[in-house]
């Protein structure tokens, strides 16, 4: 089986790679090949980090391009060079088992989702186990399957690329259609990665969560819904009244959250909840809708 790691470099992740390339160097599985999306960094400054140990393929996205195009670019040629796809980003660091569980996973299902441990800006184990077995299993609600953890079949993924530039929740948004077009789903509970924390991640799934993100994370939520239903009509997938459902209740939530008192009240109690958290999960909790469904 041919494995591709792939995985974007830009300029607010730079100071990140020498931790990214030292755990890829580590891996216990090193017959792989590595690629990398450029976004406005040169090959050169990258590569150097990686040296000898590995010779990456560089895809350059275009000047200005969304994070949707610069992964569209990238994929595009790796999913035809491998039979699956280690999907991961360059400020985390990767377990040394995660490409090896990576192989074994793709064995086995279209799409995989690994557990994660939490680490700071300085790479410092944190407070925290991002768990894949919490998410909800429809991906209606929240999602697991982010660009950070999965491992995909090459054909799966190559279904469903390129997505609209717009597309904000990629991961999210890929990992719906594959389920709702009858691919399979693995989980894996053991923490093959390292998910960094920093003022940059676009998806929060630990607390403390701010007002700020909770407005922010329901914006990107209500315009996931509004794609995955454009597409659900478009392509004839049943099961879009669950999807619009869900649109209503987070739309019903952002309207109540408009209200300062109930954002603070929701903030104050979402912080207080076990954490036991995934991605977009902040966001109309199940358990807080006594406070903004009154």
């Amino acid at each position: 089986m041919r494995l591709a790691i792939v995985t974007a470099a830009y300029p607010a992740v730079m100071k990140y790679l020498d931790d990214f390339f030292n755990s890829l160097k580590a891996q216990s599985d090193k017959d792989f090949d590595l690629w990398i999306a450029l976004d406005g960094v040169d090959e050169k400054v990258v590569s150097s980090g990686f040296g000898k140990a590995k010779q990456a393929r560089f895809v350059s996205a275009p000047p200005n391009a969304t994070p949707a195009v610069v992964r569209n670019k990238v994929l595009e040629q790796a999913l035809q060079n491998c039979d699956a796809a280690v999907l991961v980003d360059a400020d985390d660091v990767l377990d040394a088992t995660r490409v090896a569980a990576a192989r074994e996973s793709a064995g086995k299902y279209d799409v995989t989702a690994t557990a994660m441990k939490y680490i700071d800006s300085d790479g410092n184990v944190i407070n925290g186990f991002f768990d894949p077995y919490l998410g909800d299993p429809g991906l209606v609600r929240n999602n697991v399957f982010g660009f950070s953890n999965t491992t995909w079949r090459a054909q799966t993924l190559a279904q469903f690329l390129p997505v609209p530039e717009s597309c904000v929740l990629m991961d999210w948004f890929v990992s719906t259609l594959a389920l709702y077009t009858g691919a399979s789903l693995g989980y894996d509970g053991e923490a093959r990665m390292r998910y960094r924390q920093h003022p940059e991640n676009i998806a929060a799934s630990r607390p403390p969560f701010s007002a700020d993100q909770i407005i922010k994370a329901t914006k990107r939520v209500l315009g996931h819904y509004d794609l995955v239903l454009s597409t659900f009509a478009k392509l004839k997938i049943e099961q879009m009244d669950i999807f619009e459902e869900a649109r209503r209740e987070v739309a019903q939530f952002f309207k109540a959250i408009a209200g300062k008192n109930v954002l603070k009240q929701y903030v104050e109690a979402l912080n207080a909840l076990p954490h036991r958290h995934v991605w977009w999960s902040c966001v109309a909790h199940p358990a807080l809708e006594g406070i903004w469904k009154k």
